[in-house]
């Protein structure tokens, strides 16, 4: 039997309308809204910024080429900046060339051609403008189905990567810092093999729902196998750390039961790593050198600075492989400390086995058995 699959419902993009002609803009909207598409107008290029800032989902920009103080074909490489959704640019001119096509083109942009037509429509009533905007959409709903995990609803490396362009423009640009936290679930090839894999990605979608009701809307998730990568644009060290204790807090509530008579509380040992703000400042451009990524470890409660990890901030990767580095370390230490509690714990199961006058004796032996133990974890952190 197959895996199952999520089918995400498609909710329209939103299309929006940069131009300076009144006329054309209520002539436009009005054809749009009769095919079910939300429709937002505005005629300022800084009206265009925030509206692409408030967008909570995919959308279609139409841009009229002459604008004031800027070109329709600047606006959009800005937007493309700034957004984390899907968008679909369509420039809209009245006079193409050949050379304003082909840039139009290679910044991945439709175009439309507004000609003042027989009757004055702008070309609208041609079937040509919905044509372009339905082929708009077309793209959208193709591009989100490679971008969207089919068992959870966290995106794939390669939304991943997608998301990461405009977060690191801005992260560059204004010095903010940007977390990232690597989540590597505990006991999970376990489960997939004594459930199968339909349970197992059952469980990866709870819990994929639990890690997002501990972060915000602007972060985002992306799924690394068995393993999650959470992306917190703008987050400090301080906050992404409240953040992993969010994760591992929602976690814990979850109550998984594959069969009958069996429930589960799944666990991730989580590395954070932090793109600090004092090293954006003057960054050099990619490829002409290297930055600063502070790597964080550590059972959450108690997360201590591991090391400062050079990186050559290539992409999306680079920062979630410092993440993953100091999850290993999450682990090593997580397992060094259950196996010196266990140690222990069988040490004082036999003390309650023992006659008295051996107490002593058997005292004396768990003391040094338990000061072993901890020597062992401190050699581990050590050596990490």
């Amino acid at each position: 039997m197959g895996r199952l699959k999520r089918m995400r419902k498609w909710v329209k993009p939103t299309v929006v309308l940069v131009d300076t002609n009144d006329d054309f803009l209520q002539r436009a909207k009005s054809i749009i809204q009769e095919e079910g598409f939300a429709v937002l107008m505005t005629s300022s290029q800084r009206e265009a910024r925030d509206i692409v800032n408030d967008l909570i989902g995919p959308a279609i920009f139409l841009i009229e080429q002459h604008l004031p103080k800027t070109s329709g074909l600047q606006l959009m490489v800005e937007l493309m900046e700034v957004t984390r959704f899907s968008i679909k640019f369509i420039l809209v001119t009245p006079n193409p060339n050949h050379r304003i096509l082909k840039c139009a083109r290679r910044i991945g942009a439709d175009y439309f051609i507004k000609g003042r037509g027989v009757k004055g429509d702008y070309n609208l009533t041609s079937g040509l403008f919905i044509e372009h905007i339905e082929d708009a959409e077309r793209r959208l709903r193709e591009s989100e189905g490679r971008d969207t995990d089919t068992i959870t609803d966290a995106h794939t490396r390669r939304g991943g990567d997608t998301l990461w362009v405009p977060i690191w423009n801005r992260a560059k640009r204004h010095g903010t810092p940007t977390s990232c936290i690597f989540a590597d679930l505990d006991g999970f090839k376990a489960i997939n093999d004594k459930y199968g894999h339909n349970k197992a990605d059952l469980l990866l979608g709870e819990i994929e729902k639990a890690i997002r009701h501990a972060i915000r809307t602007v972060d985002f998730i992306v799924r690394y196998g068995d393993e999650f990568v959470v992306v917190l644009p703008e987050t400090s060290k301080a906050e992404a750390l409240e953040v992993a204790s969010r994760i591992e807090l929602f976690l814990g509530r979850v109550a998984f039961i594959p069969t009958e008579g069996v429930t589960i509380v799944p666990a991730a040992s989580l590395g954070v790593a932090i793109l600090e703000s004092e090293n954006l400042r003057a960054l050099p451009e990619k490829g002409e050198g290297e930055i600063v990524v502070t790597g964080l470890s550590g059972i959450v409660s108690e997360v201590t600075v591991q090391s400062e990890i050079d990186l050559a901030l290539q992409d999306f990767d680079d920062l979630v492989k410092c993440a993953d580095n100091e999850m290993y370390i999450v682990k090593h230490e997580r397992k060094a400390r259950a196996a010196a509690i266990q140690q222990l714990h069988t040490v004082l199961q036999s003390l309650k086995e023992k006659r008295d006058e051996e107490a002593l004796r058997v005292r004396t032996v768990a003391v040094q058995q338990l000061h072993s133990a901890l020597v062992s974890l401190e050699k581990i952190r050590t050596e990490e």
